[in-house]
């Protein structure tokens, strides 16, 4: 065991640090640490005279008050010390002051923090020490205690002039002080030494007022000139009228100066904590319970750090209770509850079996009480859900017991019962436990069961809240939905809240998915005629909301399915339409074909099932479907003179069956229904030909696909017409009368043939240039030709020859033509450019260039076979 160590520290000629005169530590137990001595116990070393004796030239040592110092270091010793006047110094002629301390290690603090009677016992302090004796000090094994001579709590209190509220309030400032590091300041009347001298009885006291745990920063000082901050010191007692009001040290700090009835920072309702209360009164009355409820307090902190006055409350409650003190009202007894919430959790309940104990006791008394006048608060049973939650595992059933009768006594309020069971689900076990105790009395499923849950139904707002409602209690209490008023109140519900739904049909889904959901319930017929009950109403109900038109192709076969959940006597106007209608598609659909599509014409919802059938067409089957496709496209009035929707029906293939040739293709198939006839229908040919005009540019500049649609004789000769349409009207003129046109241009081409002949015969070998000129011009008919040719076959404009292989400029003087890699130059007085009527008139031509007639003629030819 560790031993006690001893230091002395005063004024002498030499100490253990220093070998020159002056205050030192003059003698220590080898067991200090000398850095611990100066830097520690050196600075709790201290002691100035009372003004008041040495103003009056007092020197006698035994009318001087002694300063009893207890307090705790960083390192957890115990210091516990006395510091004395003393009337002269090694000198004989100087005033100084004598300190003995001892201090206990660390490992054996414990024993003194539990008992005020051993840490405020009487010690053999010294009062002088003989330096000659060596600078060590003994290690003692214990310390010389002998019981403290106190007078009794209030009798001291009288003596001090403090009042009861006032100790409860220096009670509250210890407190505060060990957890703010703010300083208690305390002047007491009267002699100065015997004040000091309550000092030290009134901090026996209050030290038995601090819990065990708390008492490791308790530290008091019982004398002390003036007010000063010191490390360590938490309490310091100091010399009446040392005080200042005014001085800005001490304006944070807890001051009580009783002498002149000066106070500051003092809690007025500090006498109203019920732990202060409950230790003031045990202190003077039985101090020994006192003692006993810190041992209490401290089994059940030992998983809290640093617990804070309010703990203390609640402890304080708990021990009264325990103690059968505690005398209860409906808002104390909410608070005591509250007060176990604060110790026990689900992971330390298993160290603490006594207020587990005492807990289930308090809830058993608690369960027994109950009468209809004498309910739990909603906050108590919030608070009794919480214990069931740390308990369930080891023993649900006071928890159980206590809720079922809950339930009993409360049956007639609906409000309290719904709050009840609200609580109760969160706790499926606790659910279950109870109810099982509800179905077993017939008389409670009828004022209790029958009551709450017709009523909580019909409140529920949403179809997903009310289901899973009707799913939970499925899970936990399987006889619920047995229950013929469970069964009502549940159908009701489904049926009122269903046409409020956005999506009817998941809606639909999802109550059938919950209904039907296999949790390996035990199957009772009744249950089953509930649930297909529901679902038929449900199936009729949906199918009477249903709008057609927002039916998708995947909804189909659903719903193809609920139709023949409707019983038959059900199906009636326009459910019945509609029945047929969703079942006329899936049939449709599943063939790929119309049948008696004449009598499916009259049926009031013909349009919905043309939008049915068009939304379960895919993109990828519009032409292999179409026969399908056209009779989405049927008009549903017969009186009409046209039979089918033309125009939207080549817009609808076009977009979503494959533009141009989607529209080709379906065309072709569409011409041979009915043996044909439609090619013969006037409004089928105006369509198509305003569908080729909106499309011309994309047909006619494409060759390949041009000659696809020319492959059928009938579209053939409806491009034809709209490439006549489109035609200026000079192409329509050249275009009807090209055959008179090519004549005459043939004629005009031997004429010129021959004159060129006759020309070149007569021309001499010199004049070459000239006779390239001849040449050339007799090539100016070609390109007439060529020109006409052109308009004749739509492959471009008269006057577009930077688009073929002729390039005209014009200028002032002359026009040059760019052609088949010649360059030909024609002056203006012999040549002219008529762009209106897109002729390009000459009579003689110049050239640069000696044509080849030969390869001029090839080349000619060829671009001549390319066009055609």
């Amino acid at each position: 065991m560790t031993k006690i160590q001893q230091q002395i520290y005063t004024r002498e000629r030499e100490g253990i640090f220093s070998s020159s005169p002056g205050y030192s530590t003059i003698a220590a137990s080898p067991g200090l640490d000398k850095s611990y001595i100066k830097q520690t116990l050196q600075q709790l070393c201290a002691y100035y005279p009372p003004q008041s004796l040495t103003n009056a030239g007092i020197r006698e040592e035994e009318r001087y008050p002694k300063a009893n110092l207890i307090t705790f270091t960083e390192m957890g010793e115990l210091v516990i010390g006395q510091s004395v006047y003393k009337e002269s110094d090694y000198t004989g002629e100087r005033e100084t002051f004598f300190s003995h301390n001892y201090i206990i290690p660390k490992d054996r603090v414990r024993e003194y923090l539990t008992s005020a009677d051993k840490l405020f016992g009487e010690l053999p302090f010294r009062l002088n020490y003989d330096v000659s004796h060596g600078k060590v000090l003994n290690e003692i094994d214990a310390l010389p205690v002998m019981k403290p001579s106190i007078q009794p709590l209030n009798q001291l209190l009288i003596e001090l002039g403090i009042s009861g509220k006032q100790f409860k309030q220096v009670v509250y400032a210890v407190l505060m002080s060990m957890t703010t590091k703010k300083k208690v300041y305390i002047s007491l009347p009267g002699d100065v030494t015997k004040a000091t001298q309550g000092a030290y009885q009134l901090g026996y006291y209050l030290f038995q007022c601090m819990p065990f745990e708390m008492r490791k920063a308790f530290s008091m000082l019982t004398y002390h000139a003036e007010p000063q901050s010191k490390k360590h010191i938490g309490l310091m007692f100091v010399e009446k009228g040392s005080i200042r009001p005014q001085d800005s040290t001490i304006q944070r700090d807890f001051v009580f100066d009783f002498d002149q009835s000066f106070f500051l920072n003092i809690s007025d309702e500090a006498d109203q904590e019920p732990f202060i209360q409950f230790a003031s009164k045990l202190v003077q009355e039985r101090s020994r319970d006192l003692d006993h409820f810190y041992a209490y307090a401290e089994t059940n902190l030992l998983d809290i750090a640093n617990p804070s006055l309010t703990l203390y409350n609640e402890l304080s409650r708990l021990y009264l209770l325990k103690m059968g003190e505690y005398h209860e009202t409906e808002e104390k007894k909410l608070v005591v509850f509250k007060s176990f919430r604060s110790f026990l959790t689900g992971d330390n309940y298993q160290d603490k079996p006594e207020l587990c104990e005492q807990l289930h006791a308090l809830i058993d008394q608690e369960s027994k009480s109950l009468t209809p006048s004498n309910l739990p608060e909603k906050e108590l049973i919030s608070e009794m859900i919480y214990f069931y939650s740390i308990f369930s595992r080891e023993n649900r059933n006071p928890y159980v017991s206590f809720f079922y009768r809950v339930l009993y006594y409360g049956s007639k309020d609906l409000s309290y019962i719904g709050f009840l069971y609200s609580q109760l689900k969160a706790f499926p076990g606790l659910f279950k436990g109870v109810n099982q105790l509800v179905f077993s009395k017939n008389h409670l499923i009828s004022i209790v069961f029958e009551p709450y849950i017709q009523n909580y139904f019909s409140r529920i707002t949403t179809l997903d809240i009310l289901m899973n409602e009707i799913v939970y209690w499925h899970e936990h209490t399987p006889e619920s939905l047995g229950n013929y008023s469970f069964q009502k109140a549940a159908s009701a519900g489904i049926l009122s809240l269903f046409p409020n739904e956005k999506n009817q049909l998941q809606a639909y889904r999802n109550v059938k998915k919950l209904l039907y959901a296999d949790q390996g319930y035990v199957r009772s017929e009744d249950v089953e005629v509930f649930k297909k009950e529901i679902i038929e109403e449900l199936s009729l109900l949906l199918i009477r909301e249903l709008d057609l038109n927002l039916v998708s192709p995947n909804d189909l076969n659903q719903l193809t399915v609920i139709t023949n959940r409707v019983p038959k006597l059900l199906q009636l106007g326009e459910v019945k339409w509609k029945i047929r209608v969703i079942q006329q598609a899936q049939d449709i659909l599943q063939k790929g074909y119309p049948r008696e599509s004449d009598r499916h014409a009259h049926q009031p919802y013909f349009t919905q099932l043309q939008m049915m059938l068009l939304k379960g067409i895919p993109d990828k089957r519009i032409v292999q479907l179409t026969e399908l496709t056209a009779f989405c496209f049927l008009n549903k009035d017969q009186n009409q003179t046209n039979l089918y929707r033309y125009d939207d029906m080549l817009s609808y293939v076009h977009k979503n069956g494959g533009g141009l040739e989607g529209v080709r293709q379906f065309l072709f198939t569409f011409s041979r229904l009915d043996d044909g006839l439609m090619e013969e229908d006037p409004d089928y040919k105006r369509s198509v030909q305003r569908y080729l005009h909106n499309h011309a540019l994309e047909i006619f500049e494409n060759k390949r696909t041009l000659k696809r649609w020319q492959d059928n004789a009938q579209l053939k000769s409806l491009l034809d017409r709209v490439k006549y349409e489109r035609m200026s009207g000079f192409r329509k003129f050249i275009y009807t009368n090209k055959k008179v046109l090519i004549s005459g241009v043939m004629l005009a081409v031997l004429t010129c043939s021959a004159l060129t002949v006759f020309t070149m015969y007569k021309m001499n070998e010199a004049e070459k240039d000239k006779e390239a000129s001849e040449e050339a011009a007799a090539l100016s008919p070609i390109l007439f030709i060529k020109e006409i040719k052109s308009v004749e076959n739509q492959t471009v404009e008269l006057h577009a020859y930077d688009k073929e292989t002729a390039k005209i400029e014009k200028s002032s003087q002359q026009i040059t033509i760019s052609y088949l890699g010649y360059v030909y130059t024609l002056d203006t007085k012999w040549a002219t450019v008529d762009k209106e009527k897109e002729i390009i008139s000459f009579q003689r031509i110049d050239s640069s260039h000696s044509p080849d007639m030969e390869k001029l003629a090839e080349i000619s030819e060829k671009k001549k076979g390319q066009e055609e």
